[in-house]
């Protein structure tokens, strides 16, 4: 009877132990559960805030984009202004330079006229001065003495 009590007791204490060891691993297995799940709650988080960051970032890079589109489009605007601009310079000088060559054409036609009536006027002085010459010279041969041609009256 006394190794029956042993026995029991030992059992008792193999029992009770093992039924310790079992708490034990269910306590490290809820503290294992618990790490876990606080890990995976942290990770879970942060990823959470990584994807908020990601999509804030996406939208201010398509803001950005939609902003370099606007001044694209407003800039291909000012330089079609400029092209048009400069295509009318062009249409202007073009212009200017074929006016040039008229004025230039009549400013030598102007010129060449001028010397033709400036060699007339010159040729029509030299033929007056020639024949005042031969009729104050003819007025001296007849003789007059040029005073007074009343001839006593």
């Amino acid at each position: 009877p006394v190794l029956d009590d042993d026995d029991d007791d030992e059992e008792r204490q193999i029992d009770l132990s093992s039924q310790q060891h079992r708490q034990q691993q269910q306590s490290d297995l809820l503290q294992y559960t618990t790490h876990h799940s606080d890990l995976d709650a942290a990770l879970l988080t942060e990823r959470t805030t990584e994807i908020t960051h990601v999509h804030r970032s996406l939208a201010q890079i398509s803001d950005i984009q939609r902003d370099l589109a606007t001044l694209v489009d407003s800039q291909q605007d000012d330089f079609d202004v400029v092209e048009d601009h400069a295509e009318q310079a062009a249409t202007y000088a073009e212009r200017g330079r074929r006016e040039l060559e008229t004025a230039h054409g009549m400013w030598r036609e102007m010129s060449e006229q001028r010397r033709r009536w400036a060699v007339r006027v010159a040729g029509a002085i030299v033929l007056l001065w020639i024949v005042a010459h031969h009729l104050h010279h003819a007025r001296k041969e007849s003789g007059g003495d040029g005073g007074g041609g009343d001839g006593g009256e």
